[in-house]
């Protein structure tokens, strides 16, 4: 679970050119930080979540 978790946030990094990384003794923390990134982002960039007529704005 550890290196998903891991080569989850080495992907983050490259795709969004940030530096996130994961502790082991901080992960929930730092996990938060990464899901709180992503939310701000999608909204930022009006990206939707959802299929067909169900699309909503992540908020």
């Amino acid at each position: 679970m550890s290196a998903k978790v891991d080569d989850g946030a080495q992907m983050m990094n490259r795709e969004y050119m940030q530096s996130f990384c994961i502790l082991k003794a901080s992960r929930i923390p730092n996990l938060q930080r990464i899901v709180d990134y992503l939310k701000d982002y999608c909204f930022a960039h009006a990206i939707v979540s959802g299929r067909g007529k169900g699309k909503v704005y992540i908020t």
